[in-house]
């Protein structure tokens, strides 16, 4: 009897001592993860590592999700993989705890401001906010020059109610100037659709379409709708 007692105590003992290191061990869970923030580019990845006191382990052991699959993706291992311009935040969670990273995607391409995408606007609203300088004005359009060599011009239309239904941008036609122009959108946009000389993309997060094509040998153009 004595002898059964004594086991009785070592084994809660020991049940004890191995609760407690269990409990310790995950009070002594410090995750980390690394880089801490990133840029990118759309076309590039990044792979991101987890450390525990300041000692990596395996990226897979956390469950990886980003804020906005539109603009990235991340793979069980926690490599991120950049897609359209933006920011977004990478997270990697285990154990119910969580640890993130700040991505920016950001663009090669910077070498013009976009039009005032203000559909149903009057031509006094749209004027407000353009600092391009006008060039022509008609009871349905006005057209501004573009602010450097690498813009033609803009035009908004305007339906028979004055409110503002479209806009289209011009650019030169030279082989430096197509790619810049199609590196400008594709890193922006969603390629919806393509036919010929002509691409359909589409807002990330409206419904705002733009079709880019080489009508003539002597310009690009980039017609912007919301329908």
């Amino acid at each position: 009897m004595k002898k059964a007692f004594i086991y009785s105590v070592l084994a809660i003992s020991v049940f004890s001592f191995t609760s407690c290191s269990g409990s310790d061990d995950e009070n002594n869970e410090n995750y980390t993860i690394s880089p801490g923030s990133a840029t990118l580019n759309y076309d590039k990845s990044q792979q991101f590592e987890i450390k525990n006191n300041g000692s990596t382990i395996s990226a897979s052991e956390f469950t990886w999700s980003v804020s906005d699959e539109k603009r990235a993706l991340v793979t069980p291992s926690g490599m991120v993989a950049a897609k359209k311009v933006g920011e977004i935040q990478v997270t990697a969670t285990k154990n119910g705890k969580s640890v993130t990273s700040k991505v920016t995607i950001s663009p090669y391409q910077t070498f013009f401001k976009e039009p005032s995408l203000l559909f149903g606007k009057t031509k006094a609203e749209i004027k407000a906010s353009e600092t391009r300088v006008l060039v022509n004005e008609t009871a349905t359009a006005i057209g501004y020059k573009g602010e450097n060599a690498n813009i033609t011009n803009l035009a908004y239309s305007f339906d028979t109610a004055g409110k503002m239904k479209s806009v289209i941008v011009t650019f030169p036609s030279t082989s430096a100037s197509i790619d810049r122009v199609s590196t400008f959108y594709k890193e922006r946009y969603l390629v919806v659709s393509g036919q010929g000389n002509y691409i359909t993309l589409k807002n990330l997060d409206s419904n705002i379409f733009m079709v880019m094509g080489v009508p003539s040998s002597q310009y690009v153009a980039v017609n912007y709708t919301n329908e």
